[in-house]
């Protein structure tokens, strides 16, 4: 059985809300629903994610989704340890 991850109350729900509405002007402009993605690992090993899709990293991390694929494919290293997706 998957260890699920109940995010509910965690940064990345409560952010959620704001970070969408810093995405919505290039929205607008495209035209269509993109998920965006920002991650920074610590040299501890923890983390801070934002997104403007908060139901997709709950889907990710409470159904035990993140023990076989890897959420951060795909995402563009900025600077050490910093990662951004769209």
């Amino acid at each position: 059985m998957p260890v699920q991850i109940n995010l509910k109350g965690s940064h990345v729900i409560t952010s959620a809300k704001g970070v969408a509405s810093i995405c919505a002007p290039l929205q607008s402009i495209i035209g269509k629903n993109f998920l965006f993605r920002y991650g920074k690992i610590f040299d501890n090993g923890s983390r801070v994610l934002l997104t403007n899709m908060p139901e997709v990293f709950s889907f990710f991390f409470g159904e035990g989704v993140y023990l076989f694929t890897w959420y951060d494919d795909g995402l563009v290293l900025l600077r050490q340890n910093h990662l951004l997706g769209l």
